[in-house]
C-alpha cells in the first residue's frame, strides 16, 4: 500500500516517520484519527505576517496621499499647510494604519513569546508601530509651523 504525504503529496517510503520531500514529521496516531480531528490538531498559522502586510499597504497609502496633498498645496497656494481631499484620505488611512500597526504589534509580541514567528517578523511589526507614531509627530510639527 502506497502512502502519500498529507502536506506536500510526495510518495512516502514504507514505515517512514518523516517526509523526505518537505520534512513534515508523520505521526502514526494521526492516520487513525477521523479527518475532522486531524484538522483540529493542526496548529494555527501566525497572524503577524498578515498584519504586517496590511500595515505596509496602508503605510504606503498614507505616504502617497500625504505627499500628494503637500505637493498640491505648494502648487495651488504656496503654503505648506493644506486642507483638501488628499489630507482627509491620508488621515483616514493613517487611522487604518495605526489600528493595524497596534494590533500587529500586540499580536507579534504574543506570537514571538510562543515561538510562532521569527525575530524579523516581530521587527517588521515594531517598525510599523513606531512609524505610525512618527506620523503623529510629523502632522503636529506641520500644524505648529502653520501657527
Amino acid at each position: 500500500m502506497e502512502k502519500y504525504c498529507s502536506n506536500c503529496g510526495a510518495e512516502l517510503n514504507e514505515g517512514a516517520d518523516v517526509c523526505l520531500a518537505c520534512g513534515k514529521i508523520l505521526k502514526k496516531e494521526e492516520s487513525n484519527l477521523p479527518k475532522e480531528d486531524v484538522e483540529v490538531l493542526k496548529e494555527k498559522k501566525p497572524l503577524t505576517p498578515l498584519f504586517n502586510l496590511l500595515s505596509g499597504i496602508s503605510f504606503v497609502l498614507v505616504l502617497v496621499f500625504y505627499i500628494t496633498a503637500i505637493f498640491e498645496s505648494w502648487i495651488s497656494s504656496s503654503s505648506y499647510f493644506w486642507i483638501g481631499d488628499d489630507q482627509y484620505i491620508a488621515v483616514f488611512f493613517w487611522f487604518v494604519f495605526l489600528g493595524l500597526a497596534i494590533t500587529g504589534y500586540v499580536i507579534s509580541n504574543k506570537e514571538f513569546k510562543s515561538h510562532k514567528i521569527t525575530r524579523g517578523e516581530k521587527g517588521v511589526a515594531t517598525f510599523m508601530f513606531i512609524s505610525s507614531l512618527i506620523f503623529i509627530y510629523v502632522v503636529l510639527v506641520q500644524l505648529w509651523w502653520q501657527w
